[in-house]
């Protein structure tokens, strides 16, 4: 009892570590992705801004008049965040879907572990039953042995008994031989 006390506490331990070694390994996950978009970020506002002045240069040259340069810079910008916000959407549907493969995946190791603690059960059973069965076969052979021990004990009783009466006639017959003797001598 205390021997499976201590397998369940060390599966729960061993389950409790696993667990926390997997969100772990998500949350780094997570980090380094952060850390990967930030970076990517940074290098793309300076992208930007690298493309933003030289498009700047370049409006200015080619531009008439002031309207017309704000009017194109605006129209640049514009763009620039539509697609900084086209990335960031597709980053947070990649970071929805790892999350929720993550969810799965412990999903499935959970119900993995539960197969595997019923298997567990169910083999101990099926062999403390066939220990159960062979502990009566045996208790069967010993009774056995026994009443065949007391049955060898009974003849040989039985014949002790039959060689002292046998002892007892002979003697009894030598008695009176030898007191048939003693009366003719």
């Amino acid at each position: 009892m205390a021997i499976q006390q201590a397998q369940r506490a060390e599966e729960e331990r061993q389950e409790k570590d696993f667990d926390k070694n997997f969100v772990n390994g998500v949350l780094e996950r997570e980090r380094l992705i952060a850390e990967q978009e930030e970076a990517e970020k940074l290098k793309a506002k300076k992208k930007a801004m690298e493309f933003t002045e030289a498009l700047k240069l370049e409006m200015a040259r080619k531009a008439a008049s002031e309207e017309e340069l704000l009017r194109l810079q605006d129209e640049e910008s514009e763009r620039q965040w539509q697609k900084r916000y086209a990335q960031w959407e597709k980053e947070e549907l990649a970071r929805g879907e790892l999350g929720q493969h993550g969810v799965d995946l412990h999903d499935l190791l959970h119900t993995l572990k539960h197969q595997l603690r019923e298997q567990v059960k169910s083999d101990i059973a099926k062999e403390r039953g066939q220990i159960e069965q062979e502990m009566k076969r045996l208790e069967a052979i010993e009774q056995q042995r026994e009443e065949g021990e007391k049955l060898v004990a009974m003849r040989h009783q039985e014949e002790l008994f039959r060689q002292m009466d046998f002892h007892q006639v002979q003697r009894h017959r030598q008695l009176q031989q030898h007191a048939i003797e003693q009366r003719q001598a």
